[in-house]
């Protein structure tokens, strides 16, 4: 019984490891899926910072795709996070894990 569990408890880990988020904390406030870059930018002066900007042009449709590397500071370390705006946008957070 209890190596089932102990079973089960590891698949459980395991898909949530490297995940993607559908929110992030920064202190008090979250940073989520459907935030405008104004909002994310503006919540991220409280407890981050953008490592990396890079734009990317969808050939298929006239979006304007952009990818965030972002460094935040939790309780318990720094933790990467990728961060996908579609025509200004947040549509994916991904993490990252820690970083230093």
């Amino acid at each position: 019984m209890i190596y089932r569990l102990s079973i089960l408890l590891s698949l459980a880990i395991l898909l949530f490891i490297g995940s993607n988020a559908h929110a992030l904390r920064c202190h008090y406030d979250l940073i989520s899926e459907d935030d405008t870059k104004f909002e994310v930018t503006l919540t991220l002066h409280k407890c981050g910072t953008v490592l990396d900007e890079e734009i990317i042009r969808s050939e298929d449709s006239d979006q304007k795709i952009e990818k965030w590397l972002i460094r935040v500071r939790e309780w318990a370390g720094q933790y990467c996070y990728e961060l996908t705006f579609i025509d200004a946008v947040l549509r994916d957070i991904e993490s990252l894990g820690k970083c230093d």
